[in-house]
């Protein structure tokens, strides 16, 4: 019985110097999770870092021909850095700096570029016209007939349609009925864009005039272009003798013109003459092998677009394009051309104290251990999360419980 004392001794040392390690233990946590919080501070939020580079095109391809940045499906030089011979681009070097012709259409007719996207195409066309007349000359003539005139814009069986969203249908003259008809009919066969669209314009009286703006009948009409437009015929009839036209840069005296353009570009920026050209932009689909996106979806190994991509219907041409999905950019034809965006590094509202953690295609607002997210009329705040944890103890004695709080 005498040795009970010393039996039980032991055993309160064991079990004092058991709860004093679980003491040690949970402190050392305690520490760690400080020192953790203070690393994660709001100046150096949590970012995963993505150290590639997006390439417009494809590996070993030029990229750019003079001025104008060249994103694949197009190409230059091998067929191996374009899609399909439809989005050739032929880069004429003997200029300087170099300038890239679009190469569509019948005669292999050539297309200044001024602007390429994975949108659209800016181009420039010829915008041709009737000179040298005076107000009782008689017309009655087609201007852009692409059948006779080698020069006239034509992009049947191509990718490319004119934007009946971006572009108009303009006639410049006194007293002058202009029409614009589809030559043919879309590759879709139904007939669909077979319809002639005009305008007329009026001069008040029989004096010169000058080219107003904006554009609104007096001496000048637009109107919106048929769409899936890809070849045309543009005819002009002088409806009654009257006023001339006259605009400062004339080389020629007064004239007739009637043409697409751009929409946003001033009519009277145009240098009026028999051999002007003006801007136009054209809409551009995948159209070699599918017509949908479901077609081409059906066939991944001819099908255009790469991966964390959207397929998008053409809606003004057969086809189909393809987009980045949301929390990617890049070049989404290219295999792996998508890249996410560190939206923790460009649009971080995660807001102050508040920890970005990225993520493929989005983004979590995290708060540091030991720490509650919530949401007040402040945004997103960290806010001190307070918990109580009840630690059992099993010791050769019994059981004890021993509260601890961080």
């Amino acid at each position: 019985m005498e040795q009970m004392p010393s039996i039980l001794s032991v055993r309160n040392l064991q079990l004092r110097l058991f709860v004093l390690l679980i003491l040690f233990c949970a402190t050392s946590k305690a520490l760690a999770l400080v020192s953790l919080e203070a690393g994660l501070s709001a100046s150096a939020p949590i970012r995963m870092i993505n150290n590639s580079t997006s390439s417009i095109a494809k590996p070993g391809c030029r990229d750019r021909c003079g001025n104008v940045s060249i994103p694949y499906p197009f190409g230059m030089d091998s067929s191996n850095c374009y899609l399909s011979i439809g989005f050739k681009i032929y880069c004429n070097s003997s200029y300087n700096p170099p300038v890239a012709f679009l190469i569509s259409g019948h005669a292999d007719r050539l297309y200044e570029i001024l602007e390429l996207t994975q949108d659209y195409v800016r181009i420039n066309i010829s915008a041709p016209a009737i000179c040298d007349l005076d107000n009782t000359t008689s017309v009655t003539s087609k201007l852009i007939d692409p059948l006779t005139n080698s020069t006239a814009p034509d992009f049947f069986g191509t990718p490319f349609t004119l934007s009946n969203t971006l572009n108009k249908f303009t006639v410049l003259g006194c007293n002058i009925f202009g029409v614009i008809s589809p030559l043919q009919v879309s590759i879709f066969g139904d007939g669909s864009n077979f319809t002639s669209i005009g305008c007329a314009t009026r001069c008040a009286s029989n004096e010169s005039i000058a080219i107003p703006s904006p554009c609104l009948g007096n001496g000048c009409c637009k109107v919106s272009i048929p769409d899936r437009l890809s070849n045309f015929i543009i005819e002009i009839e002088k409806i009654s003798s009257g006023a001339r036209v006259i605009h400062p840069f004339f080389s020629k005296g007064p004239c007739i013109h009637a043409f697409i353009v751009e929409q946003e570009y001033k009519v009277d920026d145009i240098i009026l003459s028999e051999d002007t050209s003006v801007p136009v932009i054209l809409d551009w689909a995948i159209t070699d092998d599918f017509l949908t996106c479901q077609q081409g979806q059906s066939n991944l190994s001819l099908y255009a677009c790469g991966r964390n991509t959207d397929c998008i219907e053409s809606y003004n041409s057969p086809g189909y394009r393809c987009k980045c999905l949301k929390g990617y950019r890049g070049n989404p034809y290219l295999p792996g051309g998508c890249q996410d965006i560190d939206e923790c590094e460009e649009l971080n509202k995660c807001g102050k104290g508040v920890n970005c953690l990225n993520t493929p295609g989005s983004y979590n607002c995290v708060c540091s251990p030991g720490k509650l997210l919530v949401t007040n009329e402040l945004g997103l705040q960290c806010m001190p999360n307070k918990r109580n944890l009840l630690i059992v103890v099993a010791v050769p004695l019994g059981m004890y419980a021993i509260p601890l709080s961080w």
